[in-house]
């Protein structure tokens, strides 16, 4: 029997991965890969900031995470120290990794493969943006040459035609911890960063047309890059809490989000960009709660349309499903969930990634 790989993820520079985040999709997939990993008996390891972590195999790059610095002090609050900041994660990555004793390097910062004529052992890159996040396709199509790159649905590795994708692997959460409530609730959900392409403004025309309670959740950005967030905020937002109809109850930790997950009606994701994924909708269906989501991005490999949730075309089309949705069944939800998203699943399928990648590299 083969001794089973030793395995190093990088996170990005962003975030402390601390199991208490009230934002952060790509840490908490992280966090949760690592957690099984270690329970399936795989050696496992994180590059990610020095700081408010909840883990015990971090090793540090940053002496803080960026969103750390610039809470802390305004002057951090400019553009060159946010490249400063990715540039030094990166360099710092880079001597770890080669330092280290691991057979595979999973990169989930998106930044590692130009360098990888620098780094000593296999590396994946998972994507986990839409191509527009991403370099340029024709500019650098040199980088892209040689490297392994994992998408995280079939819609984004059509998104990225520009790159080699070999691999597909869903993102994952160890969605059996969710509670499960079979009985739908009498209000709307909406959790997500406040920006306009979330869609909360459209959320709240849904609620009103339809006379249902809605409760939004998620954290307005400080980020001196994302000012028009804020403003958003401000002025569509906030203007429509006075009545009581529609309800903002700020930043969400897991445990907190769980809740209002179970006990809603339905979960709204009326975004309006091609989101690659989408973790609050597997979260959602987790706990028995149908997804009422436009037809973007991922959204149609992930909903199953008059099954676990409905996917609509315009927000007519999202205010029309809100009278079916007592025609879901709630445990159809729940194990759509866990038979394809949950983290044992997903893990399972990164451990045959990565086999292939060593094998392919000759290690």
């Amino acid at each position: 029997m083969k001794p089973k790989i030793k395995i190093l993820q990088i996170a990005p520079n962003v975030l402390n991965l601390n199991e208490n985040l009230t934002y952060g999709g790509i840490e908490r997939v992280i966090m949760a890969l690592s957690k099984e990993f270690t329970k399936t008996g795989y050696e496992n390891h994180i590059v990610a900031p020095a700081g408010d972590n909840t883990f015990n195999n971090i090793l540090f790059s940053l002496p803080e995470a960026y969103w750390t610095s610039i809470n802390r002090d305004p002057k951090f609050k400019t553009a060159a120290n946010a490249v400063f900041s990715n540039i030094a994660h990166i360099s710092k990555s880079i001597n770890q990794i080669n330092q280290s004793d691991a057979d595979i390097v999973h990169d989930h910062s998106g930044k590692l493969f130009p360098f990888k004529e620098v780094i000593n052992k296999p590396l994946l890159t998972t994507l986990h943006g839409p191509s527009d996040w991403f370099w340029d396709g024709e500019l650098y199509s040199e980088l892209f040459k040689g490297c392994f790159f994992s998408a995280v649905s079939d819609f984004q590795k059509k998104d990225h035609n520009f790159l080699n994708i070999d691999y597909v692997v869903y993102n994952g959460l160890d969605l059996a911890s969710f509670p499960f409530n079979p009985n739908a609730g009498e209000y709307l959900f909406s959790l997500g960063q406040i920006a306009r392409y979330k869609g909360q403004h459209i959320a709240i025309d849904v609620a009103k047309r339809t006379g249902n309670k809605l409760i939004i959740g998620g954290n307005v950005s400080d980020d001196p890059t994302d000012t028009e967030d804020r403003i958003y905020f401000e002025t569509e937002i906030k203007p429509h809490l006075k009545t009581g109809q529609i309800e903002y109850v700020g930043e969400l930790n897991d445990s907190q989000k769980k809740v209002y997950y179970k006990n809603a009606k339905a979960f709204l994701m009326p975004i309006s960009c091609n989101e690659a994924f989408g973790l609050v909708m597997i979260e959602s269906m987790a706990c028995g709660t149908p997804v009422i989501a436009f037809n973007k991005g991922a959204v149609p490999e992930i909903v199953s349309g008059g099954k676990s949730g409905f996917i609509a075309e315009d927000t007519d089309g999202l205010v029309k499903t809100i009278g079916k949705v007592d025609s879901i069944d709630r445990n159809y939800c729940r194990d759509s969930a866990l038979s394809r998203f949950d983290i044992s699943a997903v893990a399972r399928d990164y451990i045959k990634v990565y086999e292939d990648v060593m094998e392919r590299s000759g290690k």
